[in-house]
């Protein structure tokens, strides 16, 4: 304190001396010092006649403050004038601060120790404490904690808030951090009502006397706020209570050691200045112990304000901060002259901003007592409804690529991240239940390739749910095909594909047993089924599936096209032995035991009947307006979408068109990995939904074996049980090195907890 009069009055001689020097020039002072330097000689003479000019100076200056007291109207009025500048300055910056509102959204089994709340506290103070000179031209901003209770329907609910300057949300975000590792703040929807009742409550005693306790082992047992929200509860009432901190400047803290020791003086003076000398009083002794926790802290000016419609609530609220107390107590302030009459407080309250005149003697407090004031209710508490997050806050890893433009497909803790481009080709799995985030991941995903050059994006929808909102993404410049099943304004024929024939047989019959069993598939069936794709498209590139059913019927029309189709074939020595199957094996059957063999052949057609016959499959695989060309798609990198029709479909038959689909895209990259150079291949980004409605078990070898084709998959799920096929569905997990777990009680979410992939992250917003 002695060393702070000290400078002041250095600056205050200072300025004196500025004044004395100023009125020595305007009055000829440098003239006559010259002069008398020219008649005396040297330098000596120049120094002594500027000492006499300016004792002549300081006497002219003290004679004229005595006899006309001008220096002195001048000094005032300067002073007076830099205090009004100073103080409209400091007004002005206040209105002009602008305060955000957050709530403190905490993970379920955020806990943290007494020290840790006192730890959040100092770093709350170091992080919003201004520079001197800053402070004293534009003022110190405050925050503001808040525990709200909010009787709203369907049920009441009590949470937290926290009040800050905008722009520093990441600081304060960041010090909670410091105790409550996986807690966020969130912006508050709605503004919160100021009730018409508002009371204060400050310290009885001076700042040296500590006001709360915070107890280590009754914070682990139970924290002090969990009895606060169960008095909010209790009045059954919206009310919020609100402490305002500002911190105080650092010389307040030298301040409090002075008071401190003064009091620690004056009661060592009071025992040894009788005739025998006193005892220590206990009492006296228990108060400097207390009074000791409160230096060395960080302090703050402070308003504890309780908001409630009525006073009776506001005061069963206080009661209970005021329950506990230490050396010193809290006591009630009602404001019904300044929030009721003046309406002071409203815009105060509203904004989390503490009083522009603080006090500084019963409205300082420390760290170590705010502590037990505002804190996180325990873990198990349940007595007033309190909600929790159930989602951690974990960065991912360095290894993570971090965006330097989008939005990216996740958000950590840190900002987005998303999958390196590299390493999207080893497949990318998204198990979870419903309403946990898959599509809008899958949907991010699409966001986030259609940036990329030289990608085709190709996104198959079951459900349809995505597909309007994958398309909607698409930038004008990008060629987009929308195969809608339930409407199509386009198809596409399975067999038109430039394969070889016997490749094209494979995907049309693993497409077909996904709607029969394998019991229903036998080898016979299969057997006819493939020769008979093999014999039309040798017979004719442009044959449909409809002339497969048409070479295995019995009737007059299936023997006319056998024979037109065996004549052409038997020309072709590559399909000898399928020629040799429908002209002579087939024919001989037929002479021998027709019954059995029209049994036999019975069987495949009724299949291809079973998909052939449906309304809606013929309006996709009989459109001629449009046909989907995946060469195209592929080379020129457009974008497909295909939304599924359950509901006009069934699951069966939107299965089947999507896994036909999927054989196209098998081929068409076969044919990209064999005629195009590696570094001139098309990206092809593959997303599906619901996926064990799609991916089958060739699609499986597609995956394995088309990864230096360019194709890079992304499949979401609910459940492991909706793969049918254990044997696809280990293959497949195999295969897919990247994994997104949402809330699924799954096989695949139990690897991730083991550390086999990469953990969750939270989902982007």
């Amino acid at each position: 304190m002695l060393r702070f009069l000290l400078w002041r009055l250095l600056g205050l001689f200072a300025c004196l001396t500025a004044f004395a020097v100023t009125a020595w020039f305007l009055g000829g002072g440098p003239g006559r010092a010259l002069r008398r330097s020219a008649g005396t000689g040297g330098l000596q003479g120049s120094v002594s006649a500027i000492v006499d000019a300016a004792a002549r100076g300081w006497g002219v200056l003290a004679r004229a403050a005595i006899t006309d007291g001008w220096p002195a109207r001048v000094l005032l009025a300067l002073a007076l004038g830099l205090t009004a500048a100073v103080a409209f300055g400091r007004w002005l910056s206040r209105r002009r601060r602008s305060y955000v509102r957050l709530r403190v959204a905490p993970y379920r089994t955020d806990h943290a120790p007494a020290e840790a709340v006192v730890a959040m506290y100092e770093a709350l103070h170091k992080r919003s404490l201004q520079r001197w000179w800053r402070r004293l031209l534009v003022g110190q901003p405050g925050i503001a904690l808040e525990v709200h209770h909010t009787c709203a329907a369907p049920s009441p609910i009590a949470w937290l808030a926290v009040c800050c300057p905008k722009g520093s949300e990441e600081l304060v975000e960041a010090a909670l951090r410091n105790a409550y590792a996986n807690c966020r703040l969130t912006p508050v929807e709605h503004e919160v009502e100021v009730g018409p009742v508002i009371v204060r409550l400050k310290k009885s005693g001076g700042l040296i006397k500590r006001v709360k306790v915070l107890d280590r082992l009754q914070h682990e047992r139970e924290p002090p706020v969990n009895r606060l929200l169960t008095a909010m509860g209790a009045c059954r009432e919206s009310a919020f209570g609100q402490i305002a901190m500002t911190p105080t400047p650092a010389l307040f803290e030298r301040v409090a050691k002075h008071l401190f020791k003064r009091h620690e003086a004056h009661l060592s003076r009071g025992r040894r200045e009788h005739l025998f000398v006193r005892d220590r009083s206990m009492v006296e002794g228990e108060e400097l112990r207390g009074g000791l926790e409160v230096q060395h802290r960080p302090l703050y000016f402070v308003d504890v304000r309780i908001v409630a419609g009525r006073r009776e609530v506001c005061e069963r609220i206080a009661s209970e901060l005021r329950a506990e107390g230490a050396e010193n107590r809290l006591v009630e302030r009602g404001t019904a002259v300044r929030h009721g009459a003046l309406a002071l407080y409203a815009r105060r309250v509203q904004r989390g901003e503490g009083n522009p005149l603080p006090s500084f003697h019963k409205g300082v407090f420390a760290s170590t007592e705010l502590a037990a004031v505002w804190h996180l209710p325990s873990i198990d508490y349940a007595t007033v409804p309190f909600a929790r997050t159930g989602l951690p806050l974990a960065p991912a890893p360095p290894a993570i690529m971090r965006p330097s433009e989008g939005p990216g497909t996740l958000r950590d803790a840190l900002g987005p991240v998303c999958i390196h481009p590299h390493l999207r080709k080893q497949n990318t799995a998204v198990p979870g239940a419903v309403e946990q985030g898959k599509s809008s991941y899958l949907i991010a995903t699409v966001a986030e390739d259609l940036r990329r050059k030289s990608c085709a994006v190709i996104v198959l929808d079951p459900k349809g749910d995505a597909a309007d909102a994958a398309v909607s993404l698409v930038p004008g410049e990008r060629t987009c095909t929308l195969l809608e099943l339930a409407n199509p304004t386009c198809g596409f024929n399975p067999l038109s594909v430039d394969a070889p024939a016997d490749v094209i047989a494979d995907y049309v019959v693993a497409a077909l047993k996904n709607l029969f069993t394998d019991a229903d598939i036998r080898a016979s069936s299969d057997r006819y089924l493939r020769n008979a794709i093999i014999a039309v498209l040798a017979f004719d590139r442009a044959a449909t599936l409809w002339d497969a059913a048409r070479l295995l019927s019995v009737g007059e029309e299936g023997y006319a096209y056998r024979q037109s189709v065996g004549a052409k074939v038997r020309t072709l020595p590559a399909f000898k032995e399928i020629s040799d199957f429908f002209t002579a094996e087939l024919s001989a059957q037929l002479a021998d035991s027709r019954s059995m063999t029209t049994a036999k052949l019975d069987a495949p057609v009724n299949k291809l009947a079973r998909l052939l016959n449906s309304a809606s499959i013929k309006r996709v695989l009989l459109n001629d307006s449009l046909r989907v060309d995946l060469d195209r798609v592929i080379a020129q990198a457009e974008v497909l979408v295909v939304k599924g029709a359950l509901g006009t479909m069934g699951a069966g038959n939107t299965s089947v068109v999507m896994q036909l689909l999927v054989g196209m895209l098998d081929a068409a990259l076969a044919r990209q990995q064999d005629l195009v150079v590696a570094e001139n291949r098309v990206t092809v980004a593959l997303k599906v939904d619901e996926a064990p409605l799609v991916l089958n078990r060739g699609f499986a070898e597609t995956m394995a074996l088309k990864r230096s084709a360019g194709l890079e998959t992304v499949a979401c799920w609910q459940t492991d049980a909706q793969w049918t096929d254990r044997e696809v569905y280990d293959q497949l997990d195999a295969l897919f090195a990247h994994r997104v777990a949402r809330r699924a009680a799954s096989r695949a979410r139990r690897a991730c907890a083991n550390g086999a992939a990469p953990a969750a992250l939270a989902p982007r917003t």
